[in-house]
């Protein structure tokens, strides 16, 4: 019974928020899709962090730093590829950073992840 009820909850919600335009699946489906991919990469780098043995808090910051980084360096290159290189080398030196912090020098995890 609670699923029925949680069910015709999201569906009455998502007419609510079509009003006035047409509720396409598909387009829903994509829309959910496109935005739960940075949330997934977000939880793989917690998956990673957790089995490499390092606490990291600042996994969101880390992606926000590095996708601001990406469209700073793509805008100014005027090349997409340039732009995600940079990305990955932003997100990479800030893991770098965290992981030496915390294995070499023994700096707890949460005060380096601040």
């Amino acid at each position: 019974m609670l699923g029925v009820v949680v069910f015709l909850f999201v569906f009455a919600f998502l007419a609510w928020a079509a009003r006035d335009r047409s509720m396409n699946l598909v387009g829903l489906l994509d829309s959910t899709l496109r935005r739960s991919v940075p949330l997934t990469f977000g939880a793989l780098a917690g998956v990673l962090c957790e089995r490499s043995g390092v606490i990291n808090i600042a996994i969101e910051g880390m992606l926000l730093s590095a996708a601001f980084t990406g469209a700073l360096i793509g805008s100014a290159a005027g090349n997409l590829w340039v732009g995600l290189i940079g990305a990955a080398v932003v997100g990479g030196l800030l893991g770098w950073f965290l992981g030496v912090m915390s294995i070499r020098y023994q700096v707890n995890q949460i005060i380096v992840a601040r």
